[in-house]
């Protein structure tokens, strides 16, 4: 079963000024607006006038700024109530500055959001229960509790902090709690992509600018991060495993910079 018609969270519509994920789902050209849904939300409208989706006045092109039906995010301008009570949210592009704090924090409770989706559709199918009645039964009423008690810290870290709870809603015997502690624990060992382009050339033969590069990846397991050349004097370092961050490709570029330096070796990072 699919999140899609699973509110994510317990609350039925977002706060002003937060980030939101979004999906466009008409262009109103007559009326200069543009209709979303909030993914997040149970699919709640919203709205966006062109104004605040660009700061283009002619010539729009559309497929710049966004794609119907297609993920994006944007913050919530204004909430506000309409005569039969439902609430309108007004969205803006414009006022989302990617520099700040608030985006970054919104980028890495995506990334949570995504692994507690994942975990608990593990748990719905390891433990034969309902994922809807599963996520409305127990998370919803985890986010309720985070919210009232005002904790400053994701849904994903307060569900998992919470998870022994999961007992007194559905019947589960110790190894299963364990299973379902498991999940969370594996989830902090995931495995990340990184890509590292850099430059290299060297008059002195191949010899030397292998050296230059085996010498920088000598303190590393070599099964877990490689360098390979992508074409002519071009190359990247690779690596695909949770031991590996972004720090380490740092410091192998630094070491071969160093290296480069010294062999008289051109070097420059892509």
């Amino acid at each position: 079963m699919s999140f899609k018609n699973i509110q994510f969270y317990s609350e039925k519509t977002p706060q002003l000024n937060e980030i939101v994920s979004c999906i466009p789902i008409k262009i109103n050209n007559d009326e200069g607006n543009i209709n979303f849904i909030l993914s997040d939300y149970n699919n709640h409208s919203a709205m966006m006038t062109f104004n605040k989706a660009t700061r283009k006045k002619r010539n729009v092109k559309w497929k710049k700024i966004l794609r119907i039906n297609k993920k994006t995010e944007a913050i919530v301008e204004n909430v506000t109530k309409s005569r039969n009570n439902e609430k309108q949210i007004d969205l803006s592009f414009i006022d989302i500055d990617k520099n700040s704090n608030e985006y970054k924090a919104y980028i890495e409770i995506e990334k949570s959001n995504y692994q507690l989706k994942k975990i608990f559709k593990n748990i719905s199918i390891k433990n034969n229960i309902n994922l809807k009645e599963l996520w409305e039964n127990f998370v919803h009423k985890m986010d309720s509790k985070r919210l009232n008690e005002n904790i400053e810290i994701s849904l994903y870290e307060y569900v998992k902090i919470n998870i022994n709870s999961i007992t007194e809603y559905y019947n589960l015997n110790e190894l299963q709690l364990q299973l379902i502690i498991k999940l969370f624990d594996n989830e902090l060992k995931i495995n990340k992509k990184i890509k590292t382009e850099f430059h290299i050339a060297s008059l002195n033969g191949l010899d030397i600018l292998k050296s230059t590069i085996d010498t920088a990846l000598e303190n590393y397991d070599q099964k877990l991060i490689t360098v390979k050349r992508k074409k002519g004097t071009n190359y990247y370092i690779e690596s695909n495993n949770y031991e590996i961050t972004d720090e380490d490709h740092k410091n192998i570029i630094n070491k071969i910079q160093e290296n480069a330096k010294l062999n008289k070796i051109k070097f420059n990072l892509i």
